[in-house]
């Protein structure tokens, strides 16, 4: 079976001058909008006991949200989601707020753990499930990030694939995860600029910040956040203190929108504060930039040493880290230059292409750099240390679209087969080659409550992975008065009508791209309208009518 045997209930795009890149697509937008075989992100829909209804990370084994997963799934389709699932998409990023620290959460860490130490107050959970029913509540393993088991006791009946996973043996020893909260803070920010949502801005902004001022304890004399062991969920089971790199994009990208937010409600005093925070941030992430076009991994404490220093050389800590490149694509940190050059990059690595874009680093964090308390878990070559994942294949599936790269539709079309084929929701393979064996363990189980994964299982990272094409593919990036549109440069595409709205703010705009190359005009409702440059167009949200049509026009 192919896409190209999915069917999907209307054009969503328009491509006249090539059917079949038209009908493909299609095809991928379906998984938003609706398709024949129901592989959508509406699959992953659970209603609560009160009647709210989230979305949960799959439909086979792990039923409880993960807000990094949250967060790569939506923030590729959050523009063009329709009115239902921006209030699907808001449940879900606010149930993340359910276990924020308290001193009753803290107390009763105390008391059900025998926690001495449990996290300060105001810090976030990095997964939650509001129905109780599974291992991810109210635990210390929401606040940490390799979380290994001290019995082989099931945390709950229903999780028999997770025997005693939440029960957490390492006290003390492992350090607080920082990356999942703050993409959840990317998923809040960038969700109230999408809604213009003064309300539920002024019940957030606070616990927002409230997290943010505890974060920002854990930075050292250099002014950068130190983490200790296990302190990243991203660069997995690492040992001793490290300066990661992602941890600072993701903050850096959180302060950006939290000071266009409160442009857009009118708070000069704090927008300017936060564009300070802004600026000096950018500054941070620069540092783990290399001049040869990459980010690396990160630095041992005092920056004596470099992780992931990304020249596959044989050299020490050579592997590359897929992760801060492909997010800082995505998040508007690398321009459209440095998109292009990153993905040439991967493709001339065969081992992060081959296998549909791309595994999470290449090649293995060595053991030695891994925490003593590691157990063997993540060997190398498997699961995060160089194993393949929807989530940052959809990342890089958009660096390569905002670069404009001669093959993001191919790269496109391969994860859309690998989609159609249920190949994989996460990864444990060697090195990403074998997506057909995941949970092998697990083959008869069709019917059961855990059903083989290969051949029944769909995840929001599955559903998610596609959005991040199509917004790049306009490159929308929301401001406090304005929305930037920078349609990527593909030559294979040269006219298009996007047949559905972006939704801002309650108004729709429907988009119509006309050649290829540098843009010469720019029409909004008839009328023509300043280009910002030979890239961009900025509408300002104040010259939209409640339907409004962007034409753009290019060489």
């Amino acid at each position: 079976m192919s896409w190209k045997d999915v069917t999907v209930p209307r054009k969503f795009f328009e491509l006249p001058d090539s059917p079949q890149l038209e009908d493909m697509i299609n095809a991928g937008y379906g998984i938003l909008a609706g398709r024949s075989d129901d592989d959508t992100l509406s699959r992953m829909i659970v209603k609560m006991p009160d009647g709210r209804e989230f979305l949960v990370n799959d439909d086979c084994c792990w039923f409880y949200t993960d807000v990094q997963c949250h967060y790569h799934s939506l923030f590729g389709w959050r523009p063009f989601c329709s009115a239902e699932m921006r209030k699907l998409d808001f449940t879900t990023w606010s149930l993340g707020f359910i276990d924020q620290v308290s001193e009753q959460l803290q107390q009763y860490f105390r008391d059900t753990y025998g926690m001495q130490d449990p996290p300060p107050v105001g810090w976030m959970p990095a997964q939650f499930n509001p129905d109780e029913k599974h291992f991810m509540h109210k635990s210390p393993g929401q606040f940490y990030c390799n979380v290994l088991p001290d019995t082989q006791e099931w945390a709950f009946e229903e999780d028999k694939l997770n025997p005693g996973y939440h029960c957490f043996s390492r006290m003390g020893k492992h350090d607080l995860n920082p990356d999942y909260p703050l993409m959840n803070c990317i998923s809040v920010t960038d969700w109230i600029l999408w809604e213009r949502d003064e309300e539920v801005a002024r019940q957030y902004l606070p616990r927002v910040e409230q997290f943010l001022t505890i974060l920002n304890t854990k930075r050292d004399k250099s002014g950068f956040f130190l983490f200790g062991p296990q302190g990243s969920q991203i660069e997995f089971a690492h040992g001793g203190n490290r300066h990661q790199a992602s941890t600072h994009l993701y903050y850096w990208k959180v302060v950006s929108n939290l000071s266009q937010i409160y442009a857009l409600f009118g708070q000069d005093e704090e927008s300017q504060h936060c564009l300070q925070l802004a600026e000096d941030a950018h500054d941070k992430v620069s540092r783990f930039w290399v001049s040869d076009g990459w980010f690396i991994s990160g630095f041992s404490e005092g920056f004596s040493r470099v992780y992931g220093n990304g020249r596959l050389d044989g050299s020490l800590s050579d592997y590359l880290e897929v992760w801060p490149n492909v997010n800082a694509a995505v998040l508007g940190y690398l321009d459209r230059d440095q998109c292009r050059a990153m993905a040439d990059r991967f493709e001339s690595i065969p081992q992060l292409v081959e296998n549909h874009l791309t595994i999470t680093n290449y090649p293995a964090r060595p053991v030695e750099e891994l925490d003593d308390d590691h157990g063997g878990f993540p060997p190398p070559g498997r699961h995060i240390n160089g194993g393949w994942w929807w989530m940052h294949s959809g990342l890089a599936l958009g660096m390569y679209t905002r670069g404009g790269h001669p093959q993001t539709l191919l790269r496109l079309e391969e994860l859309l087969e690998d989609h159609l084929n249920r190949l994989s929701i996460d990864g444990y393979y060697d090195w990403g080659i074998n997506k057909e064996s995941q949970y092998k363990d697990l083959a008869g189980n069709e019917g059961t409550e855990f059903p083989t994964h290969t051949e029944t299982a769909h995840s929001v990272g599955t559903a998610g992975a596609f959005g991040h094409f199509y917004r790049s593919l306009f490159d929308l990036r929301p401001t406090a008065n304005s929305l930037l549109v920078t349609p990527a440069c593909l030559s294979r595409i040269k006219n298009l009508k996007l047949k559905e709205p972006v939704r801002w703010g309650g108004k729709e705009l429907f988009l119509e791209l006309y050649g290829n190359g540098k843009l010469t005009k720019a029409t909004l409702d008839g009328k023509e309208i300043e280009i910002a440059d030979s890239q961009t167009v900025e509408i300002l949200f104040d010259s939209l009518n409640e339907k409004s049509s962007l034409k753009m026009e290019f060489e």
